[in-house]
């Protein structure tokens, strides 16, 4: 029996921001098809946007993804899984292992840990979300007094020392009998595919290749392109206006409300249902919403700087200010962590490195599940 064969359920959690959309849209598609292994079905992705933030009291919710689970070879991806809170990982570490059992191969990908943090940062910004990163990276205390007002999956503020890759490593390595990690940085060498889907050389050089040459995703704002919009925002306040922080405090309170979080994902399901399955009625809701969407997109800034701005001028990257919080201890420890990964890996004739390498000092054991 071949790795791919056996190894039935292979999850990739996450983190954001480390080259999901590439994975995502020009990897693993591939793999699928080279491993015959399905690759993140529809009906258990809408399972598992739900599972991590709704209440399920009667087990109800699991019980239909474990059903899911069990209808072959699956292939995973969802960033979203490993908590885009640094304080939420041993949570949703924890929620994994109930949903997807010990047995499951997870692949963490990591990136250098300032670039992330600046590239979730830009994410939020083009989204309307935060308009100063001084307002962002926050320290632990003063992290916690906003968490009141945080919305399930709203990044508004990020917490600086809850992000530690080894930390986040270690929740993983004590949970589940594998773990791979996918530095972004060698993303495009290819090993880690090669051993996890038990790939031939041939295979990992196509990936390699279709890595190399993918068309650059989610590409982050230029400095330019953040200087634009906050011109945008100093006039926009002269008049009393804002385009940032967008969502008043009722929708953030009814977004941790499980009852009203229940309602607005009803109200909003048509939106995210095949299109030839709606009523006649709904197929005009989504279709003109659809069109909305594309015209307000067309006429804003964002369209200026993505099609125009970042497109046909030199782009140069956006630095994070020199006045931020940045935990420069855990800082240095995240670039050490980083670097003993990728020189273990490329020294490893398999590209897996054994928790033990990597932590040292843990006691390294599997809890059971509980289901």
């Amino acid at each position: 029996m071949s790795k791919a064969q056996k190894d039935n359920l292979i999850i990739h959690v996450g983190l954001p921001k480390t080259g999901s959309t590439t994975l995502q849209r020009h990897v693993f598609p591939e793999i699928s098809v080279m491993k015959n292994i399905t690759f993140n079905p529809e009906s258990l992705q809408k399972l598992l946007g739900r599972i991590h933030f709704l209440p399920d009291e009667t087990g109800i919710q699991l019980a239909k993804v474990k059903a899911e689970l069990r209808k072959g070879p699956l292939l995973v991806s969802n960033e979203a899984l490993v908590g885009f809170q640094p304080d939420e990982w041993e949570a949703f570490a924890d929620r994994n292992l109930e949903i997807f059992g010990k047995d499951a191969t997870i692949i963490l990908s990591i990136r250098d840990g300032e670039a992330l943090m600046k590239s979730l940062f830009l994410e939020m910004f083009k989204q309307g979300m935060q308009k100063s990163p001084e307002y962002f990276f926050l320290k632990k205390d003063a992290f916690v007094r906003f968490k009141a007002f945080r919305a399930s999956g709203l990044l508004a503020h990020f917490s600086v020392d809850d992000f530690d890759l080894q930390r986040l490593y270690a929740l993983y390595a004590t949970r589940f009998e594998k773990v791979y990690l996918l530095p972004l940085e060698t993303l495009s060498e290819g090993e880690v595919f090669q051993d996890i889907f038990a790939l031939s050389d041939a295979q990992t050089a196509t990936l390699r290749t279709r890595i190399t040459t993918a068309k650059r995703e989610n590409v982050a704002y230029s400095a330019r392109g953040v200087q634009l919009v906050l011109l945008k925002e100093k006039i926009a306040r002269v008049f009393g206006l804002s385009s940032f922080n967008r969502m008043p405090l009722e929708r953030i309170l009814d977004d941790l409300d499980p009852e009203k979080s229940e309602i607005l994902i009803e109200k909003e399901k048509f939106d995210r249902s095949k299109f030839s399955s709606l009523s006649y009625q709904d197929k005009r809701k989504a279709f003109a919403r659809k069109v909305g969407r594309k015209i307000e997109y067309w006429f804003s800034t964002r369209f200026f700087i993505e099609r125009i701005l970042d497109k046909y001028l030199p782009y140069k990257p956006y630095q994070l200010t020199q006045g931020i919080y940045r935990n420069e201890d855990l800082n240095a420890k995240n670039r050490q962590f980083l670097s003993d990964v990728i020189r273990e890996q490329r020294e490893s004739a398999t590209g897996y490195i054994s928790p033990g390498v990597l932590l040292p000092q843990a006691k390294i054991t599997s809890p059971e599940t509980t289901i």
